[in-house]
């Protein structure tokens, strides 16, 4: 079975490069290349995109230009699917389809979807966080069981009504769902809340939900 070969797309906050690489670079069966910000962007464009089976986002509070947009826009409509982790949900204020394609989006100003106010959203680093596995039978979660992680919650934000959740938490200072995926356009995507460093990046069962997140949206099974 061949190797799932993808795009990682980070920039715009400092992180431990070694422990989120490393946690990558474990992956049997999974390759990447990673292209950081402003860089990256050029990577949407089609001749470009097409070598990866799916796309891996870790960037904070990008914006890209219009062509790029566009590209990905496209690459979506082919069905290249994507993982958006962490704080990818504060990317691109500028884009008003941004909050769809990822089914979630944070600002630590008021803003606006859909005729509906959200926010200030807020931000928790450090918290030991109870996970409750909600879909069991869904390839992200298959076999999996309840956790706890030492990560940064977010809270207060917009998660778009459409989602299926796939992992929740109690936690007072979070919002309930941690994960969830959606379809997008003919793209598969998942959104992992958690992930500020490497207690999370180390942590095996988030490894676990990471992995099988890229499987899911690349449409490639692995054996485990």
């Amino acid at each position: 079975m061949k190797n799932i070969h993808v795009l990682l797309v980070h920039g715009g906050h400092d992180f431990d490069h070694e422990a989120f690489f490393e946690m990558f670079r474990n992956f049997e069966g999974i390759t990447f290349e990673e292209k950081e910000h402003p860089q990256a962007a050029a990577w949407f464009a089609p001749e470009k995109i097409t070598r990866f089976d799916a796309l891996i986002f870790y960037d904070f509070g990008q914006t890209i230009p219009a062509d790029s947009k566009q590209h990905l826009l496209a690459a979506f409509k082919r069905g290249t699917g994507a993982v958006f982790m962490h704080h990818t949900v504060h990317n691109h204020a500028d884009w008003p389809e941004y909050p769809r394609i990822v089914g979630g989006f944070w600002n630590a100003s008021v803003f606006t979807i859909d005729g509906k106010n959200y926010g200030p959203s807020t931000s928790h680093p450090g918290l030991q966080i109870p996970v409750r596995v909600v879909d069991r039978t869904h390839p992200i979660t298959n076999g999996m069981d309840d956790w706890q992680i030492l990560d940064e919650t977010y809270g207060n934000y917009y998660i778009g009504p459409g989602v299926n959740p796939l992992l929740v938490t109690d936690h007072p200072k979070s919002e309930r769902i941690l994960a969830w995926t959606h379809t997008y356009q003919k793209a598969r995507i998942a959104y992992i809340q958690s992930g500020h460093d490497r207690f999370a990046f180390e942590n095996p069962s988030y490894r676990q939900v990471v992995r099988q997140a890229i499987t899911w949206t690349a449409r490639t099974p692995l054996s485990t």
